[in-house]
This record gives structure tokens, C-alpha cells and sequence, in this order.
């Protein structure tokens, strides 16, 4: 159930914000960018605090982080490489774009600005993971909030951005229909479990793990708050710490991506890297760094490997 209920609180959310911005309300479609934009580095910085204070994390740097590091760059390379494999094919089996349709992923003025300055795409990435930093820096020496509360900072902060979505989404003039109507629906989430568990069969001979215990660490997709609780639950607390930590580090590899590969017109890409945390906590982010279009694609994914967690982990740990 605690697994189902973020998921219907955000599709609630997503489509009262669509019911409100099909009226009067906050026309200016400026207004509700500048909005999205404060909240959601609100909500990056309570990310930050959130994990800095985490003694879950303090702990398990010192002994487990190698273990984490390599699943979460093996899981999130593994991943990249299967979505633009699957992307590929999707786009010479798609019908073609209409010749003068600007692509909506990348406006023509960023578009012309990053041609021009090489280190353009890095700015957005670079400033978004300072205030993930800085939010970490507070939290892990100065414990200025409870833990408790960042947390629930974090998922008041969230939800009013999937609000402020949904307000957007009218004025964007996406056909939510035929955007999941497509067969990248089905091959975004498919290049995200194969990439992932792929990098998990990679991880076992370097960490001298069995097969299926290193496909089970890899096949949490992002979903740091379950993955590792399960994984404990089933008698390995030390693999649970790393399954935490290395799917907590695949969310922030994902916050400072998703901005640069949204830039490049990669968004097939930055949603499979997102992996579960595509439905929420970065779905703020890809909308904004992919385009409003990408939304329904996300919550898609998102929800598709969300629902596979509780029961590959499992069975793949006892392979």
C-alpha cells in the first residue's frame, strides 16, 4: 500500500492541476515557469538536507561506498546504453516529424545558445547539483532541521511542483493520450530494466558478488527507500546499506544529468536514467529539461519499474 499511495497522490494532483489550468487561473505562462523553477530548487536543497542528514549514509560511506558507486555508474551506463539502442530504433520505425516542427525538448534560442558557448549545457546541471550540495553540506554538519521534517519538506515541495505540472500541461498543447500511445511507452521502461540489470551481471565479478545478488542490487532502479529495506529484510544488512546508498546515488546522477541530456535532445535517455524516481521526485526536472510532452512518458516509467521493485528484488536475491 505505502508502495501505491505516492503514486495515486500524484496522479490526483497532476490532474487537478490540469482541471485548473484549462481555466482563467495564472494565464501567463512565464509566471508558472518562474514558479516551478522556486520550487524546485526548494526542493532540490531539501533533498540535500535530507541526505546529508541521513546517519544511514554516514555510515555506510566509509565501508560500502565503492560497492554503491560501481552498481549506481554500471546501472545508470548500462541504462543509457539500452534506451538510445531501443531510441533508435523507435525513431526509424516512427512516423516522421513534419519538416519546420521545432523540436519541443530543446527551444531554438537555447538551441543557438549552446551551439555558441560550448559549456552552456553545463550551467543548468552545474547550479541545480551546487544546491543539492549545499543542502548536503548543512545537513551532514550543521543539523539544522530534523530529519523528520526535511523529509516531509521534501514531499510537500514535491507535490506542489506536480501541481504546478499539471497547470502547464494545458498550455503546452500535449495530446496526453497520443503521447502514451507510442511505442517508446513500452520501450523506455524496457531499456531501463535490461540497461540496469545489465549492469548488475557486470557487477558481480567486480565485486566478487553471486549473480543474483548483484542483479538484486541493481534492480532497484532508483528506489533507494525500498530496495535496501528489502534486501535487509532478507538477511544481508550489509548489501541492504549498499542497495540504499547505491540507489540513492543513482537519484543524484540523475538530478545532474537529466538537465544536460534534456539540452543534447536525449530525453529517452534522461527518463531511463531517472528510473523509478521518474514518476516524482525528477519529474519535476525532466519536465522542465525535456518538455512538457515527456511528462506522460515519465509518469509511465516511473510507474512501470516502481511496481517491478518489490518483486524482482526479491527473486533475483535468491537466484
Amino acid at each position: 500500500m505505502d508502495s501505491i499511495l505516492p503514486l495515486v497522490n500524484i496522479a490526483l494532483l497532476l490532474a487537478a492541476g490540469l482541471l485548473v489550468g484549462r481555466g482563467s487561473f495564472l494565464r501567463r505562462q512565464h509566471l508558472l515557469s518562474r514558479m516551478s523553477s522556486i520550487c524546485l530548487h526548494a526542493l532540490l536543497l531539501f533533498m540535500g538536507l535530507r541526505i546529508g542528514e541521513s546517519d544511514a549514509v554516514k555510515s555506510a560511506l566509509g565501508t560500502i561506498g565503492l560497492a554503491a558507486a560501481a552498481c549506481a555508474l554500471l546501472s545508470v551506463a548500462g541504462t543509457a546504453a539500452v534506451v538510445a539502442l531501443f531510441s533508435i530504433v523507435w525513431r526509424r520505425t516512427a512516423a516522421p516529424v513534419a519538416v519546420g516542427a521545432p523540436p519541443s525538448s530543446l527551444p531554438q534560442r537555447g538551441a543557438e545558445r549552446a551551439a555558441g558557448r560550448p559549456f552552456a549545457n553545463l550551467r543548468d546541471p552545474a547550479r541545480l547539483f551546487a544546491v543539492v550540495l549545499a543542502g548536503f553540506a548543512v545537513g551532514y554538519y550543521l543539523r539544522v532541521v530534523p530529519q523528520s521534517m526535511s523529509a516531509q519538506l521534501s514531499t510537500w515541495m514535491l507535490y506542489l511542483l506536480i501541481f504546478l505540472i499539471g497547470m502547464q500541461l494545458p498550455r503546452s498543447g500535449v495530446d496526453i493520450r497520443s503521447e502514451l500511445l507510442t511505442w517508446r511507452t513500452l520501450l523506455v521502461p524496457a531499456g531501463a530494466i535490461l540497461g540496469s540489470l545489465l549492469g548488475g551481471l557486470a557487477l558481480g565479478p567486480l565485486l566478487s558478488l553471486s549473480t543474483g545478488k548483484a542483479l538484486a542490487l541493481a534492480a532497484g532502479f532508483g528506489w533507494y527507500s525500498l530496495s535496501g529495506v528489502l534486501i535487509t529484510n532478507m538477511g544481508d544488512p550489509v548489501l541492504g546499506s549498499a542497495a540504499f546508498l547505491a540507489n540513492m546515488l543513482r537519484e543524484g546522477i540523475a538530478l545532474l544529468t537529466i538537465p544536460l541530456l534534456g539540452r543534447l535532445r536525449l530525453s529517452e535517455i534522461a527518463i531511463g536514467v531517472a528510473g523509478a524516481t521518474s514518476m516524482d521526485v525528477t519529474l519535476p526536472l525532466i519536465g522542465r529539461s525535456c518538455g512538457p510532452e515527456l511528462v506522460p512518458l515519465a509518469l509511465t516509467n516511473g510507474a512501470a519499474l516502481s511496481l517491478l521493485v518489490p518483486v524482482l528484488v526479491p527473486l533475483l536475491f535468491h537466484l
